[in-house]
């Protein structure tokens, strides 16, 4: 993990991974294909995305956005992560508009969840029962131990064979489409962004706890996790500094 003293060093430092791994990606493989999330700290670091000199260079012509989750509201809806990524970053940068995919949470649920996993399955060519590689999933943490839409108590986390799929939960308790977590685990890198005082009980359940039974402890792989002073002010021995982890 990496704890930086304050919310705006850990968004500078979510925004610096993020265009890092998109350079390192299309200098080696000509494509970026990243899933974003919503919440505040996401937010703080794709306005730091379309802000110079961040902005100048980025790859946003090699790059494809998609979402990890979302909440089925409108667009125009405060609500909605792919309209608050549109306000903060995909407006403001010149990324086409054809490599952005959103969730289409316009539809009915069950019926958004399958047309979001036939574009997958067409976006990344996937052979049947296969899993899309995204290069980075951004994922955060919720009080509760969640992450992406994923909600302890809960059957969508012991989803195995779906790409994406409705949920009823969270808060405030409403209709939502997510990926799956075999989908995060199939991801190249896995980065969460985590800060606040209260989110302290869930990381230090999910790094120190040993709390399996947490969507977010169940994310496997590659991980890196980007954390602020007081989220992790109950993790043993916080002192700062870095240290990626990789696998569990």
């Amino acid at each position: 993990m990496i704890i930086l003293p304050d919310e705006p060093g850990l968004s500078r430092a979510l925004a610096d991974c993020i265009l890092h791994s998109a350079s390192h990606c299309v200098s080696t493989q000509g494509r970026f294909y990243v899933a974003l999330s919503g919440g505040s700290t996401p937010r703080a670091a794709h306005r730091l995305l379309a802000g110079e000199p961040v902005r100048s260079a980025f790859p946003w012509e090699h790059t494809s956005v998609f979402w990890v989750d979302e909440r089925c509201v409108n667009p125009d809806d405060p609500a909605s992560n792919y309209g608050n990524a549109c306000r903060d970053l995909l407006d403001r940068v010149p990324i086409p508009r054809k490599n952005i995919f959103p969730m289409p949470a316009e539809q009915p649920p069950d019926l958004g969840a399958i047309e979001y996993e036939r574009l997958l399955a067409s976006v990344f060519e996937l052979p049947p029962d296969a899993f899309p590689r995204f290069d980075l999933v951004l994922l955060g943490l919720g009080n509760d131990g969640h992450t992406a839409s994923l909600f302890p108590g809960d059957p969508a986390p012991a989803e195995n064979g779906r790409l994406v799929i409705p949920v009823l939960g969270g808060v405030p308790k409403v209709d939502r489409l997510t990926l799956t977590l075999p989908v995060l685990n199939a991801a190249a890198e896995k980065v969460f962004g985590v800060s606040g005082r209260e989110k302290a009980d869930a990381v230090r359940a999910v790094l120190e706890s040993g709390e399996t039974r947490l969507p977010a402890s169940q994310v496997s792989g590659t991980r890196t996790w980007f954390i602020d002073m007081e989220a992790a002010s109950k993790l043993a021995g916080t002192s700062g500094g870095g240290l990626n982890e990789n696998g569990g």
